[in-house]
Parts: C-alpha cells; structure tokens; sequence
C-alpha cells in the first residue's frame, strides 16, 4: 500500500508528463498567423482532457464525484450553448451576437 506522498509524487509525476506532452503539441500553432483547422489541436486536447482527469483523481475520494458532476454539467451547458454553431443552425443577428463569447466587438 501506497503512502499518501508517494501517491501524491504519482499523481504529480503523470501530471507532469501530461502537461509536457499538451505543451508540446500546442506549441508549435501558438505562432501560426494562418488560420488552422481543428485537427491541429486534437493531440493537445486529448493530453488536455487526461491532465483532467488525473487532476480529478488525486483530489480526494469525498470531492471527486462533485467536481466531476459540475465539469459534466458545464461541459453540457457549453455544448446546449454553442451547438448551433457547431451544427450551423440558421441564426438570425441577434441570436449569433448573444453566443458570441467576447460579445460583438471581437475583431
């Protein structure tokens, strides 16, 4: 059985390598001016959502379920919120201008 530190160090050392991996796979399309498509980032977020879950899992056992159950119902809210656009529903202005999230100034 694991002491509580070197728990602690695994969850730390996996983080670690985790959050490597996602900084190296987003690094290199920080500095393109060019637009790039989504599967550009898909590597990074797939790093992202481990180093998510390894976060959640060194929190202890009594918080884990609640935190998990709030980043499910964000994550739900975010896809209701914005799914017109990723789906292209037709919007008219106002709609568009209300999911826009730095408001209609973005430029």
């Amino acid at each position: 059985r694991l002491s509580p530190y070197d728990r602690l160090h695994g969850y730390v050392e996996r983080g670690a390598v985790l959050l490597a991996g996602y900084a190296l796979n987003l690094i290199p399309y920080i500095a393109v001016e060019r637009c790039t498509f989504l599967y550009h980032y898909v590597p990074a977020l797939f790093y992202g959502e481990l180093l998510l879950a390894n976060s959640i899992n060194a929190l202890s056992p009594r918080i884990q379920r609640p935190v998990a159950a709030l980043l499910i119902l964000s994550f739900f809210a975010a896809y209701l919120r914005w799914s017109p656009w990723i789906y292209s529903m037709p919007l008219d202005l106002p709609s568009h201008s209300r999911l826009a999230l730095y408001g209609a100034h973005w430029e």
